[in-house]
């Protein structure tokens, strides 16, 4: 009777957020003696316009558009990963095209796992965008977008396997985002997919909530219409208890005019702002539903 009770409290205990947080730090403190993560480090670089590449094939060009149709979009996607897959096929010569094809492919991988439902399916198309994103660095080191590509899907695949069996990726996710931000300093995507990191990390493992507020601002004065930095800064600033800035903040994602990227504000964004506010006094049953925390 008494192994009984001692198993059920440790099924319970191992349940609990304290757990994970134990767990974090024995796993840290292993990794720390196994593998020297990259260091990190907050851009000093002066604020200028990112330069924006488009394919230089008609073709390409076509596939980028159609992958972002918002109207039945995920047929879109894979209509547009279709038609880059049928221009390598047709223009095997074309290394620039190549590469091209698998930025597209690993964006689109990735938008295709935003608006899939099943944990299983997204967990695929991240996979794939992460493939796709290996490749372009494999063919072109020096392009920022194969680097941001491969941390984002990966990002992704950590929020939904969680931090305890992620923890052993995040030397790889350090590696790659901090490589694209050294490539393109002023990237509002990339600023932004850092900022989440330091909100999300345990403090025990370089979490800051001071450097998630510093990545994030900036990344919103790069680009003031990205409302997914907006969203992200507001989650932020919630976890930092400054609740009214939040509120303005998710009220702008929800009434924003001309966001920089529509598609993305529909199906992540607004939705999410909505549901927040309301429900600001359980935003972390929220957060956890969504796998942003840990």
């Amino acid at each position: 009777m008494r192994n009984i009770v001692v198993r059920d409290g440790f099924r319970r205990f191992h349940q609990t957020r304290v757990f994970k947080v134990l767990t974090v730090i024995l796993i840290t403190a292993f990794m720390a003696g196994v593998a020297k993560a990259a260091e990190f480090h907050f851009a000093t670089t002066e604020l200028a316009p990112e330069t924006k590449r488009q394919p230089k094939a008609n073709e390409l060009k076509n596939a980028f558009k159609t992958s972002l149709m918002t109207t039945d979009a995920i047929a879109n996607i894979n209509k547009g990963i279709a038609m880059c897959n049928d221009y390598m096929k047709a223009n095997p010569g074309d290394v620039e095209g190549k590469i091209d094809a698998y930025v597209i492919m690993a964006q689109s991988y990735w938008n295709l796992g935003e608006y899939e439902t099943s944990e299983t399916e997204q967990l695929k198309s991240y996979a794939a965008g992460q493939d796709a994103a290996q490749k372009v660095i494999d063919l072109a080191p020096g392009r920022w977008d194969g680097w941001a590509w491969y941390a984002f899907n990966l990002g992704r695949i950590s929020q939904i396997n969680g931090v305890i069996k992620s923890l052993f990726s995040l030397p790889v996710f350090k590696k790659h985002i901090f490589e694209a931000e050294k490539l393109a300093p002023n990237s509002a995507f990339v600023l932004n997919a850092i900022g989440d990191m330091y909100r999300q990390l345990p403090w025990v493992a370089g979490g800051s909530m001071k450097k998630s507020n510093e990545y994030l601002e900036k990344a919103v004065k790069v680009d003031p219409r990205f409302t997914l930095t907006k969203f992200d800064l507001a989650i932020t600033l919630l976890e930092d208890g400054k609740k009214e800035r939040a509120m303005e903040l998710l009220n702008e994602v929800i009434n924003a005019k001309d966001p920089s990227w529509a598609a993305h504000l529909e199906i992540w964004e607004k939705p999410k702002a909505k549901a927040l506010l309301n429900n600001m006094d359980n935003y972390k049953k929220l957060l956890d539903k969504w796998h942003m925390l840990i």
